[in-house]
């Protein structure tokens, strides 16, 4: 790290912003809790549609914006879901 360009003279401040540069904040809207499973049948042959596009498209994305590998973004997920207290179970993890 560099040196400084101005003197710190609020250190609490400082220190409250060197803490916010490690914090994660992740939205995640009500209706995904609706919307996570497809409600519709797919109405072709072999196994039916079970999740909906959002919950296909949420665990790439979160894999490539954190650089994580599967098993880790799936442990990321899950504890995400197990904050907001939402049943619900990842794409990656059924087989």
């Amino acid at each position: 790290m560099g040196k400084s360009r101005r003197k710190i003279t609020n250190w609490p401040k400082y220190n409250k912003a060197l803490k916010q540069r490690g914090s994660v904040t992740f939205w995640i809207e009500d209706s995904v809790k609706s919307d996570w499973y497809n409600k519709k049948r797919s109405g072709g042959r072999g196994r039916s549609n079970r999740y909906n596009d959002v919950a296909i498209e949420t665990c790439p994305v979160v894999q490539a914006i954190f650089s994580l590998s599967p098993r880790a973004t799936e442990g990321f997920l899950d504890s995400i879901f197990d904050l907001i207290g939402a049943e619900i179970k990842l794409p990656i993890t059924q087989v």
